[in-house]
C-alpha cells in the first residue's frame, strides 16, 4: 500500500511541476517562442499560440500550490481525517486484560494501537508500589507522545486506586479520554453512553478554624468511612465528603456521570487551595470504577493544588488504608503504613 501511494504522489508532483514550467513559459515570451519554435522544427506542428499572461499565473500558482499540498500530505504534516486510537490497557490485579481493539474497530477507527501496562507482578507475593510507578510512568510517557500526535485515547482499566489517580493527574492536560468499564454479567469491556440520567453527587463539608490539611472522602460504589484514616491526619483537618444518595457497583454507566462527579470534585480541590496553607497535604479516599478515579486524576493539578496522597484501601489491611501515592508530582511518591502488606 505504502509504495502504491508513493508511486501516486511521485505522479502528482509531477503534474504539479508541468503545471508551473507552463506557467513560467507563458509568462515568459522568450521562453515560450522557443519552446513553439523547437516543437515546429522537431515535429512540423506549425503552432502559433498566443496566451494571456493571466493563464500563465493561474499554472504557476496553482502548480506550486498543488506540489505543496501533495508533498506536506506524504511528509505526515496534513493529520488524516481519520485519527488513529491508541488503547490503553491498564492492570495491577491478576485478572484478564481489557481488550479494546474489537469495540474500538467497530465504531469507526481503522487503526489501532495498544499499550498495555500489566502491573500486576509488583502486588503478587509482594508489595512494589514504587516499582510499579516507575513501570507506570513509562506508559504515561507514551500516552503523552500519543495524545500530541493528536491521536484519540482509549482507557479500560481494573488498577488499584491510587494508580488511577496518578495516571489521571500525570495526563490531565491531554485531549479527552474514551473510557470503557467491564460489564460484569457478559464479561466485556463497553463504552461509557454519552448521557444518563443525573446521580445527585452532594458535598458534605466540616472546616475547623485553622486546618492543616484535608480529607476528602468519594463514596460511589461503596460508602468510604473516614474514621479509618483520621488517626493519620497531622493537626486539625477539613473533611470533605463527596457521595451518592445511594452509592452502589456499576453506578457509574456515562461521561455526563464522570463529569458531573469530576466537575465537583474540582471544586472541592480548589477551594482547599485556597483556605489552606501552601504546605498542607490532601489526603484522598475513593471507592468507585477505574474510569471515575482517572477522570477524577484529570482534575487534580500538579502545579495549582497542594500535596495530594490517595489510598488504597484494602479490608485485609489493619489499617485497611496502609499505603497512598503522591499524585501531583512529576516523580510520584509512597507512602507506606503500619500493616502495608496486602492488596
Amino acid at each position: 500500500m505504502s509504495k502504491k501511494k508513493d508511486s501516486l504522489d511521485g505522479q502528482l508532483i509531477g503534474v504539479a511541476v508541468a503545471m508551473a514550467v507552463a506557467g513560467i513559459g507563458i509568462l515568459a515570451p522568450g521562453l515560450q517562442d522557443a519552446i513553439i519554435g523547437a516543437a515546429n522544427s522537431l515535429l512540423q506542428l506549425g503552432l502559433d499560440l498566443s496566451v494571456p499572461q493571466w493563464v500563465g499565473w493561474i499554472l504557476l500558482v496553482g502548480g506550486i500550490a498543488f506540489g505543496l499540498l501533495i508533498y506536506s500530505s506524504a511528509q505526515g504534516w496534513i493529520r488524516s481525517k481519520h485519527k488513529q486510537s491508541f488503547a490503553v490497557t491498564h492492570t495491577s490485579f491478576p485478572t484478564q486484560s481489557p481488550v479494546l481493539s474489537r469495540e474500538i474497530i467497530t465504531s469507526g477507527r481503522d487503526v489501532v494501537v495498544t499499550r498495555i501496562c500489566d502491573l500486576s507482578a509488583y502486588f503478587s507475593g509482594g508489595l512494589d508500589v514504587a516499582g510499579a510507578l516507575r513501570q507506570q510512568m513509562m506508559m504515561v510517557g507514551d500516552v503523552r507522545s500519543a495524545q500530541r500526535a493528536g491521536n484519540e485515547i482509549c482507557y479500560g482499566g481494573l488498577v488499584h486506586i491510587p494508580l488511577q489517580f496518578q495516571f489521571g493527574s500525570a495526563i490531565s492536560t491531554g485531549s479527552a479520554i474514551r473510557f470503557f468499564e467491564k460489564d460484569r454479567s457478559e464479561n466485556v469491556w463497553l463504552e461509557l453512553e454519552n448521557e444518563a440520567p443525573p446521580l445527585g453527587v452532594s458535598t458534605n463539608w466540616r472546616q475547623p478554624d485553622s486546618p492543616l490539611s484535608a480529607l476528602v472522602c468519594v463514596s460511589v460504589s461503596y460508602l468510604v468511612e473516614e474514621s479509618a484514616i483520621t488517626s493519620m491526619i497531622e493537626g486539625e483537618a477539613v473533611v470533605v465528603h463527596l457521595s451518592l444518595p445511594s452509592p452502589a457497583i456499576d453506578c457509574v454507566t456515562a461521561y455526563s456521570h464522570l463529569d458531573e462527579i469530576a466537575s465537583e470534585f474540582r471544586r472541592v480541590m480548589d477551594r482547599l487551595q485556597a483556605i489552606l496553607p501552601a504546605t498542607a497535604k490532601v489526603h484522598v479516599m475513593y471507592a468507585g470504577p477505574s474510569s471515575l478515579g482517572v477522570a477524577l486524576g484529570r482534575q487534580i493539578s500538579h502545579s495549582v493544588h497542594n500535596a495530594t496522597w490517595v489510598y488504597n484501601y484494602s479490608r485485609r489491611n489493619d489499617p485497611p488504608y496502609s499505603w497512598a501515592v503522591l499524585v501531583n508530582s512529576e516523580v510520584p511518591e509512597v507512602q507506606y503504613g503500619r500493616g502495608a502488606c496486602d492488596v
